[in-house]
Order: C-alpha cells, then structure tokens, then sequence
C-alpha cells in the first residue's frame, strides 16, 4: 500500500507541474501579418478567450492549452482553424489555416 500511495504522489507532482507549464501561454500576445495587419491573441486560465485581427474580434472558441500549444476555430469563419505553440523568449507562433490550404497565415507573436 505504502508503494501505491508514494507513486500516486509522485503522478500528482508531476501533473501539477504540467499545469503549471501549460499557463505559461496565460497573458496577450501580439504581432503583425507581414502585411502589416495587426493580430492579438488572448489566453487566460488555459484557455484562449479571444482573438483580434485588424482590431477587431473574429469570434475564437476557446481551445484548452495543452503541453505548450492550444488549437480552437472561429465563429465567423467556420472552415478557420488557428493553433498556437509556445516557444521559448515570450515568443508564440500562431498558424492560421483555412479553405486556402494548410498554414495561410504563420506569424511569431510576442506576450505583452
């Protein structure tokens, strides 16, 4: 029993520590489409909440941030997937794919 009870621990630590890292992308990040269009993207309590193109909402649904990276589509374009992966230096890459093909848009955003 004693065994059993140390290993649970031991996977009750390292979970914690697997949340902790995943709130790492938690903050706003931001960046700029090499045209010049400005993209936020806001993530909170591992979620990402919200997402700005241009200034203005495009609707996101919350994807759960998992092992440094959370995926989620949009509610004004249904065929839209974004993905963002963390990276190290409070630097996030933020792929947007849709009906165009796979990665139409690929930009590194920085947390604020």
């Amino acid at each position: 029993m004693r065994a059993v009870s140390i290993v649970l621990s031991f996977v009750m630590v390292l979970s914690g520590a697997a949340l902790a890292a995943a709130g790492e992308l938690d903050g706003t990040w931001t960046g700029a489409t090499p045209g010049g269009s400005s993209i936020k993207v806001v993530v909170a309590n591992n979620q990402a909440k919200s997402y700005y193109f241009k200034g203005k909402s495009q609707g996101g649904i919350g994807g759960k941030v998992s092992g440094g990276k959370a995926a989620f589509g949009l509610r004004t374009n249904k065929s839209a997937k974004v993905v963002l992966q963390g990276q190290k230096g409070n630097k996030l890459v933020f792929v947007y794919t849709d009906n165009t093909g796979p990665d139409a848009l690929k930009v590194t955003l920085t947390k604020n």
